[in-house]
């Protein structure tokens, strides 16, 4: 599926690439739903079309992951995305509407983050109910941006001399943040969904598997994680946040959550 810029209206000639994208897509859901399986794709948010999806699901689309990366517009321009936050929020209601909970890549703590674009981010995950699982919270409220070799990002902070290029590969690298308080939250947020995904990767399966005892402590958890950075956000803003506290906060959240999942 093509990216939607690439699109006309109604009347886009017939080798328009959205709209051969989109032919050989509907060509293919025929094709899978004649072998009656369930699959799952990767797409880019500005390729969920509701007359595809809808097709892809009746062939047995069951899984998807798009990349949201971010819930500010200026954020997405930033990342070179080409998406909006509109665009983010209409692949959520499509493929909702078809009976998909996505997976999502998003990008909460870039090198340039200001407090405010994490509040914005916070807002939008918020609005869209994309906190509302442990499995997802603990990735979208830490995930920092991972510097590829050959992106524009890599190239742009390498001249910058921004970029701390790892000693047993290139291919991969990252960078300091320029805010001391976003720098200060990334660390917290670190070390804290750390902590939760050392239990996770002995309770994840029970948590799939539906164990009621291991989703009730995925929910506590979730509660107490979507909280406390509500929390530090309204903290880091005012101020109150100070290094001193900075590890007295993190080990506690710790430890509340060492009561919820023992």
């Amino acid at each position: 599926m093509a990216p939607d810029h690439q699109r006309t209206q109604e009347n886009r000639p017939p080798d328009n690439p959205g709209n051969a994208g989109k032919d050989r897509v509907l060509k293919l859901a025929a094709l899978l739903k004649e072998r009656n399986i369930t699959f799952g794709i990767e797409a880019r948010v500005n390729d969920i079309e509701e007359q595809t999806i809808a097709a892809l699901v009746d062939a047995g689309l069951r899984h998807i992951l798009i990349g949201l990366e971010s819930g500010r517009d200026e954020s997405l321009k930033r990342l070179n995305k080409l998406t909006s936050v509109s665009d983010n929020e209409k692949a959520l209601r499509i493929l909702r509407k078809y009976g998909i909970e996505p997976s999502v890549g998003f990008i909460m703590f870039e090198p340039d983050s200001t407090i405010e674009d994490l509040k914005i981010n916070y807002d939008f995950l918020k609005r869209n109910d994309l906190l509302e699982k442990l499995e997802i919270s603990v990735n979208v409220l830490y995930h920092h941006m991972i510097i590829l070799q050959g992106s524009a990002s890599y190239k742009a902070l390498q001249d910058q001399g921004r970029l701390n290029i790892s000693d047993h590969s290139t291919y991969e690298a990252d960078t300091d943040y320029q805010n001391p308080k976003v720098a200060t939250m990334a660390g917290m947020m670190r070390d804290m969904t750390n902590h939760i995904f050392a239990y996770m990767k002995d309770t994840w399966e029970l948590s799939f598997k539906k164990d009621p005892a291991t989703l009730s402590q995925y929910d506590l958890v979730n509660r107490l994680l979507v909280y406390s950075f509500a929390g530090l956000l309204n903290e880091f803003e005012s101020g109150e946040m100070t290094a001193e506290n900075r590890d007295i906060y993190v080990r506690s959240f710790n430890q509340s959550v060492d009561l919820i999942m023992s």
